[in-house]
């Protein structure tokens, strides 16, 4: 699936530099980096200890790493990331053209309150709340901020090479969630965190929630009617999450795909409607 995603990468975007980060078992990095070689034009391995539960807890703390071992060295101005799951049907200059070069981009961007009593990193009466008042209690005591507090949907991003530089120096960086740690931070290191007009990002909980989201960070993938009528239209969304299949890279293949993946589900839909009309008999 990531050479699939990373052969429709490099097509959208055949002047744009890519940066592959591997977050997986260290002994399957020699295999995978030689399937993936003719596509990006630089490779890093995370190689520290830490199982799948902390890499998902800390995405940014992976970036930060390779940042300050192998990012710093490479020739960019800003990075976007594209996750394994993420889907991308546009070129990157196209969907990021309104950012400036100081720009931080953080996808669903919201305050924490808006969602503070259905969210379960900031609820309350969850276990997670007392790991949330720690994370402010530290932004207060390291970096003198107090607010506001903002939360996101980390499915992608945009940092310019100042802001990995700053995040990078933060003393206990592991502390608190990446989805409110990184749009807080933003601001507490002197970012204004902005959102992209093309790109709509729903919410699993609170007022952004959406029935059939063409991006969020729920865990059902996007289906091909959802991401065909979107590809059919002019002024629709060319971002979508998750995504957890392979997908063809040139127009005319996707359009047989998009095709007959919409046939199945439709058809799949039928059988399971009218085979529920049965038993209710």
């Amino acid at each position: 699936m990531c050479v699939s995603r990373l052969k429709l990468l490099k097509d959208l975007n055949p002047h744009t530099p890519i940066f592959a980060v591997y977050g997986g078992p260290l002994e399957s990095y020699a295999n995978w980096n030689a399937r993936i070689e003719g596509f990006v034009d630089d490779s890093w391995c995370f190689t520290q200890p830490k199982d799948l539960e902390w890499k998902w807890r800390n995405g940014d703390q992976i970036l930060s790493n390779w940042f300050q071992e192998r990012g710093a060295q490479l020739s960019w101005d800003s990075v976007v990331i594209v996750q394994w799951d993420l889907l991308i049907l546009a070129p990157i200059e196209t969907l990021f053209k309104d950012l400036g070069p100081e720009d931080v981009y953080l996808p669903g961007l919201i305050p924490v309150a808006e969602v503070e009593q259905e969210w379960c990193w900031v609820r309350p009466d969850h276990w997670e709340a007392e790991i949330y008042q720690a994370f402010r209690d530290h932004m207060a005591k390291a970096l003198g901020y107090t607010g506001p507090w903002l939360a996101c949907q980390f499915i992608t991003a945009v940092f310019p090479r100042r802001f990995l530089e700053l995040y990078s120096t933060i003393p206990e960086p592991e502390i608190g969630f990446l989805e409110y740690k990184l749009p807080s931070c933003a601001v507490a290191l002197g970012f204004r965190p902005t959102e992209v007009s093309t790109i709509d990002v729903a919410w699993p909980v609170g007022p952004r929630r959406q029935r059939r989201p063409a991006c969020s960070a729920e865990r059902w993938e996007v289906g091909a009617l959802t991401i065909a009528w979107h590809w059919s239209r002019p002024h629709g969304q060319r971002l979508f999450h998750p995504f957890y299949r392979a997908f063809p890279s040139r127009r005319w293949a996707i359009i047989g795909f998009l095709m007959l993946d919409s046939l199945a589900t439709e058809l799949g839909g039928r059988v399971r409607r009218a085979w529920r009309k049965r038993l209710s008999r």
